[in-house]
């Protein structure tokens, strides 16, 4: 079975930047001239804080909306009212707390600096039965600028004059909490229309080229249903996939076999064995013996990978083998290089055991700009 993905991309300005390890500070992103949106930054640390102290840290320049295991988010998320909008959500799994986005940012040697945001709570989602509001906070250098309490979806804009730190790098970290009450439910806390404008200063010139999936396209999932986990492989399939606005799943038999075509900007992201993908936060959906889907990368999965070079280095193979349980399940992944600046990633496995794929994220990147 081969399907074959026609990709959303965004646009991005690759940094050298490599994924770091989780607590560490995020890289600088150096600041250009002229009106910068903060929202196209791809470099920063996004973070969550439950109320009975336990925290922990997101992959650098992680971005996803209401994760698995603590319900925060943290994305583009259209707009409103003529505003860009950013989705910052505070936990709501497995208890409440806080959430912060933290950029560390070198600021341009203007003549003036300004940054500029909006507030508000997602249309149609506050009053009784929904959020009862949420708290923004932004600091800059752990000086809050900000604090306040929204509870309704009109846009209360702000503006803070940033000139007296031109040419510093500074750290900004825009925080959100469920408010007072501590009831996250509902809390579409939304930042619009950040941005930093530098005058006195030449205008960035674009440079952007394509670099990260779009929530969309990034994610395959089979509909494996109640399938036995002892289904063997069909011998032939042939299967149409079409992505849909909205649609980031499709049904397809037991066997797997993909190939995912992304821009050569990315193939500096380098694999960690034994981790599945091109980029950072790729992961495989397998089946146990016990017919449970677990993840590639949880703690009970044992991972092995082996990587070979082919046709004079163009061609990179990393074989992967999981250790589920009692059963093991051998994955192939092979990136190559191709006109157009492209790079192909082929996955491909004859064991009937892999229910999901997950791409991943191609970066960090510096800048990046949703289409």
């Amino acid at each position: 079975m081969l399907i074959s993905l026609l990709l959303l991309l965004t646009l991005a300005r690759i940094s050298g930047a490599q994924r770091e390890a989780a607590t560490a500070p995020p890289p600088a992103v150096e600041i250009p001239g002229g009106r910068t949106a903060l929202d196209e930054i791809g470099i920063y640390r996004v973070t969550y804080r439950y109320r009975d102290g336990r925290s922990a840290a997101m992959p650098l320049g992680w971005t996803g909306h209401f994760e698995d295991a603590t319900g925060i988010s943290c994305t583009p998320f259209g707009t409103q009212a003529g505003k860009s909008v950013f989705l910052l959500h505070p936990p709501w799994r497995g208890g409440t707390g806080v959430t912060d986005q933290v950029l560390r940012l070198t600021l341009p040697k203007a003549t003036r600096l300004n940054l500029h945001f909006g507030i508000a709570m997602k249309e149609g989602e506050v009053g009784p039965g929904k959020s009862d509001g949420a708290q923004f906070q932004v600091s800059l250098d752990n000086r809050v600028l900000m604090k306040r309490l929204k509870t309704d979806a009109v846009w209360t804009m702000f503006d803070f004059d940033l000139t007296p730190y031109a040419g510093q790098t500074v750290t900004l970290d825009f925080q959100t909490d469920p408010g007072p009450r501590d009831d996250p439910s509902f809390d579409y806390a939304f930042w619009g229309n950040r941005e930093i404008v530098a005058e006195g200063t030449p205008r960035a010139t674009s440079n952007y080229v394509p670099a990260r999936l779009l929530p969309t396209a990034r994610m395959l999932r089979s509909a494996w249903g109640g399938a036995a986990p002892n289904v063997p492989a069909p011998s032939e399939q042939n299967v149409r996939l079409t992505l849909k606005p909205g649609e980031n799943h499709a049904a397809f038999p037991c066997d797997l076999s993909a190939t995912l075509t992304v821009p050569a900007s990315g193939k500096s992201a380098a694999w960690s064995s034994p981790a599945f993908g091109l980029g950072f936060g790729g992961y495989l959906e397998l089946v146990g013996s016990d017919g449970k889907i677990v993840r590639s990368d949880s703690a009970q999965v044992k991972a092995t990978a082996t990587d070979r070079s082919l046709e004079g280095g163009s061609v990179r193979e990393r074989t992967l083998r999981y250790q589920v349980g009692g059963r093991l399940i051998t994955v192939t992944a092979r990136v190559s290089t191709h006109p157009g600046d492209c790079i192909k990633l082929e996955v491909r496995s004859d064991a009937p055991y892999v229910a999901g794929i997950h791409f991943g994220e191609i970066g960090p990147a510096a800048f990046r700009r949703a289409l």
